[in-house]
């Protein structure tokens, strides 16, 4: 890791010496570090690492240059850049930089700090002002140890809110008191006082590009750049591989880009991330390990719940919840790997929340934000009148949850972890690179939340991988069928897979298990001090009541925030912790096997047949109609509408969505009807109204809710008119909900 922490005392002359800022760093971070320290009679720039053993930049008696992240250039031709540059040019070298990291430099002889932020704060900054001084760093704690006479750490809990709501702090704070974030796609110049100037226009000419064949070459351009981080391709590099979308497109530019790879998935061998995983590279034929977890004979796992929460809370300076897993390793090993952190900058953020506006815009954006407003002592706090201003920022629901994303669940969530992993190795997160959000930000929000970026890339980077399967999630564009029939077959085999054993998707962090054992842990730190700090702003009697009811996933990360910062807050102020005893949680059997699942797709296509000889159906699906006098339907599955199907068994199933297209040329009116039958009879049948969507291609596309004592289907579609021109059934098929 690299970071940095610059004073500028307004008033007095600095009288730390050089060894504190070493002691308190290293102590506070439980870490050794290299120091670079420059100062001047109001001014302290310090560099400090703990993945170099010398200041690795030229050195300056009067300047100091400290990177932090990733970079895909030499970062000594950066430096030599930005000392001989006016501070106009320097924004716009920094502006035009591949990566994701964040800049400042110290002169001594002018007394100024400058730092530059990257556009979503992939590394983030922190900043501290009082009547006496300002210092900024790349760690709140640290920042807040030296805004304080005590030289500890000074808490508000006031600012927790966020935290609690979303495991992150998502809004300009920090736990600290006035410490908070700088601002994305910023020039923070300090000199007596703070001015913030933008590096470009990037948020003001945002989302309103168009997808076009140049906007495409542009993003893959810059995709594939984002790799030049790591320029020495001898070593393996090791790459994690899912089930999801973002491993995959990582994995396809790493093999474009020429490294030598080697492919791990952690996971039970019948999780669906392990059985992609595996299907990817046997088809790429790339080296991959399944991790598989291991479980006691007795079908129980053990959890050191203080021993996660420490390491977590404190890896993190206090900024990310112990539900979440990151790298907690002080010690740096120079071995590299990717991520498919942030991909959601390429796919239009929170893209499964409702960007409907049932009320008014303010509502309608704090309603998936802010979910627990009945636990706190004060509902107009803080976090509340935050998302209030923010709902201001756009006159679109949708734009402003992706804006808020960026900002915060990338530029918070994501950067604040970084402060934890980048301590232990180079885990480089390509989505996050600088130019590819730029680039990304371009386009409209309607075809950013399609994921259409995440396609067209596979597709250039290899077509063959959109033959594989996802984990739960299609492409957002075809959740709802095919884009064109063409591609109706590779369709069908991208349909998600999902865990058939109990234990494949088991989570012991899950409260929503209502384990009794990981209950009354929870119960036992947090419930131990009604004088906690966070019961400054959290009703002590509403959260007991809870714990003490039988718990869903809603409130999960809620109750693991509150633990995270009880425990937080009291370590870092040394007040005893009563200890928490290991648990041994009981998991469900890795036997334990079921035929249950979310979706499941039937293709009908196969299963047409005409009712009578008034049509004939080819083996390409040509639609001839031979008497015009006959009753022209096209059914599916043998028989009669009166006889019951073979079709299948609709037990379980909830609701269906039937997706009929067709090329018909010149013909009107078709009708397509959905018949249900009981095990003995037809007993109901439902009418699907035709979409047109040119002058040929003739859609049905309904969600159908199955009729109470169905079991049985069977689709038929009637042709009032008829002609001897070109009629083709493209495909059909029908998706059951359970």
């Amino acid at each position: 890791m690299e970071g940095f922490l610059h004073i500028y005392n307004k008033n007095n002359k600095l009288e730390f010496k050089d060894n504190l800022f070493v002691n308190i760093i290293d102590t506070y971070k439980n870490a050794e570090h290299h120091f670079k320290i420059h100062r001047s009679e109001n001014l302290i720039g310090i560099y400090y690492t703990n993945e170099y053993m010398n200041y690795p930049y030229n050195h300056s008696d009067s300047k100091l240059f400290c990177p932090v992240g990733q970079f895909a250039i030499d970062k000594i031709q950066l430096q030599s850049q930005i000392f001989s540059l006016s501070h106009s040019q320097v924004r716009k070298v920094i502006s035009d930089l591949s990566g994701a990291f964040a800049i400042s430099t110290v002169n001594l002889e002018s007394e100024i700090i400058d730092v530059y932020t990257h556009v979503v704060r992939a590394e983030g900054v922190f900043i501290f002002e009082d009547s006496e001084k300002i210092i900024v760093g790349t760690d709140p704690l640290i920042v807040s140890v030296f805004s304080s006479d005590k030289l500890e750490p000074d808490f508000d809990a006031s600012n927790f809110i966020s935290f609690f709501e979303q495991g992150y702090f998502a809004d300009e704070n920090t736990p600290f008191k006035n410490v908070v974030s700088l601002p994305p796609n910023t020039h923070v110049q300090i000199n007596k006082q703070v001015s913030y100037v933008d590096l470009d226009n990037t948020y003001d000419t945002a989302f309103q590009g168009q997808p076009t064949e140049d906007f495409f070459k542009e993003i893959s351009t810059n995709f594939l750049n984002s790799f030049d981080i790591v320029q020495d391709k001898s070593k393996t590099i090791h790459s994690g591989l899912t089930g999801g979308k973002d491993s995959r497109l990582v994995l396809l530019a790493l093999i474009d880009k020429g490294f030598n790879i080697q492919t791990h998935t952690t996971g039970f061998p019948d999780h669906p991330d392990v059985i992609v995983a595996q299907q990817l590279a046997e088809l790429l034929e790339i080296p991959h390990e399944v991790r598989s977890r291991k479980l006691k004979e007795d079908n129980s796992i053990n959890v050191d719940l203080e021993k996660r929460i420490k390491e977590i809370t404190t890896a993190s300076s206090g900024l990310i919840t112990a539900y979440d897993s990151i790298s907690t390793n002080t010690t740096f090993k120079d071995s590299k790997n990717f991520n498919g952190v942030a991909a959601s900058v390429i796919t239009g953020g929170f893209n499964k929340f409702s960007h409907q506006i049932n009320s008014n815009m303010a509502e309608a954006f704090k309603k998936p934000l802010y979910k627990f407003s009945e636990f706190y002592n004060e509902p107009d706090n803080k976090y509340s009148r935050f998302l209030e201003g923010f709902s201001k920022k756009h006159n679109d629901l949708g734009t402003l949850l992706h804006l808020f994303f960026l900002n915060y669940r990338t530029g918070r969530w994501t950067s604040d972890s970084r402060i934890a992993k980048s301590y232990g190795s180079n885990s480089y997160s390509v989505f996050l690179d600088n130019q590819l959000t730029k680039s990304a930000m371009k386009l409209n929000m309607k075809d950013l939340r399609e994921e259409i970026i995440h396609y067209k890339l596979t597709e250039e980077l290899n077509s063959n991988v959109l033959k594989v399967p996802f984990n739960r999630y299609r492409f957002a564009f075809e959740e709802n069928g095919p884009r064109n029939p063409n591609d109706y077959d590779n369709w069908l085999k991208r349909e998600p897979i999902y865990s058939k054993s109990k234990i494949g998707s088991y989570n012991w962090r899950s409260l929503g298990n209502n384990d009794k054992k990981l209950i009354s842990a929870f119960k036992e730190l947090i419930l131990q001090d009604k004088n906690s700090i966070v019961f400054d702003v959290v009703n002590y009697n509403s959260i007991e009541k809870l714990l003490n009811s039988k718990l869903t996933n809603r409130t999960n990360k809620f109750i693991w925030s509150i633990a995270s910062q009880i425990y937080y807050t009291d370590y870092m102020k040394k007040q005893n912790i009563s200890p928490i005893e290991k648990i041994s949680l009981k998991t469900p059997s890795d036997k334990i096997i079921t035929d249950k699942v979310p979706a499941k797709v039937i293709d009908l296509t196969p299963h047409y047949q005409p009712l009578n000889h008034s049509i004939e159906l080819s083996a390409n699906n040509s639609i001839n109609f031979k008497d015009t006098e006959g009753n022209p339907y096209l059914k599916t599955y043998n028989g009669g509408f009166s006889k019951v199907p073979d079709s299948f068994n609709l037990k379980g199933v909830k609701q269906a969505r039937f997706n009929t297209n067709m090329e018909l040329d010149n013909l009107e009116n078709p009708r397509m009807s959905i018949i249900f039958y009981t095990k003995e009879k037809r007993f109901k049948t439902i009418l699907l109204e035709a979409q047109y969507d040119n002058d040929n291609i003739v859609v049905f596309n309904d969600i159908v809710k199955i009729p109470k004592d169905a079991v049985y289907y069977r689709t038929a579609i009637y042709f009032k008119d008829t002609n001897n021109k070109n009629h083709k059934l493209n495909y059909s098929y029908v998706e059951l909900h359970y």
